[in-house]
């Protein structure tokens, strides 16, 4: 009566490790930063990029707005996002601040 559709293979996921880490792209962010004083979202995405590399990029970005190390602007509904740096990009790091993520 309750029988399964599918077969034990069909079901079985197969989990792969993050390659994007919040604390990555915030290295990276402030690297390219740095170098360029400003980027667009999608200039810091991978090919290709996957909904969480997304979603975690985002996050990054956040995270620096918070500490106020960057700006984002979107000029458009539905436009380019540009990020900017501010003068304080990367000086939390260089003052010793943590650079983990903090929820």
């Amino acid at each position: 009566a309750l029988s399964r559709t599918e077969s034990k293979t069909d079901s079985v996921a197969i989990a792969r490790p993050r390659r994007v880490t919040i604390e990555g792209q915030i290295k990276l962010l402030r690297t390219r930063l740095k170098e360029n004083g400003r980027s667009h979202f999608y200039d810091l995405l991978p090919p290709k990029a996957e909904r969480v590399e997304v979603a975690i990029t985002l996050l990054a970005i956040l995270e620096l707005i918070k500490r106020r190390e960057l700006t984002a602007v979107q000029p458009e509904l539905f436009g380019p996002i540009e990020i900017m740096a501010t003068d304080q990009i990367g000086a939390a790091a260089q003052a010793g601040e943590a650079n983990s993520f903090v929820g």
